[in-house]
């Protein structure tokens, strides 16, 4: 008797949970490290939740009521700048925590308003988010 693939094998369980990404270095590619407490070089990392999770699919389902709510003529008319902050927005709220992000000397707590700001003052840092939360290979269970 033949078998089928078990699709459940490749469920995207991580996506609801939270995966840490390595920020890498525009110009290198190397990751970003940081000194700890301890002395020791960590990673800095971003953990995301991945595009499928359940709070990303709200707030897509937020973005579009709007759209709705304002008239199908009103939505169609959508700007650049819209499309833009409900994207940033999105981002922000994939973003469950951070290690090792600072400006100057001061390590920045992850807030809504220091991604915010991270991601909009530092575009290489929010398009590696970008590619990361939408690449599914990274939330896949097991």
């Amino acid at each position: 008797m033949q078998k089928g693939f078990n699709l459940a094998d490749l469920n995207v369980a991580k996506a609801d949970v939270g995966v840490p990404m390595a920020v890498l270095n525009p110009k290198t590619s190397e990751p970003l490290v940081f000194e700890d407490e301890q002395g020791s070089l960590q990673p800095v990392t971003i953990t995301l939740l991945g595009a499928e999770s359940g709070v990303v699919r709200a707030e897509r389902r937020v973005q579009v009521n709007r759209r709705f709510r304002r008239g199908l003529a009103q939505a169609s008319k959508i700007t650049a700048e819209e499309t833009e902050a409900e994207a940033l927005t999105l981002l922000v709220k994939q973003t469950v925590a951070w290690q090792g992000v600072a400006l100057g000397d001061d390590l920045l707590e992850c807030t809504e308003a220091n991604v915010r700001r991270v991601y909009t003052e530092f575009p290489w840092i929010r398009q590696q988010v970008d590619t990361f939360v939408n690449d599914i290979s990274n939330y896949l269970g097991n």
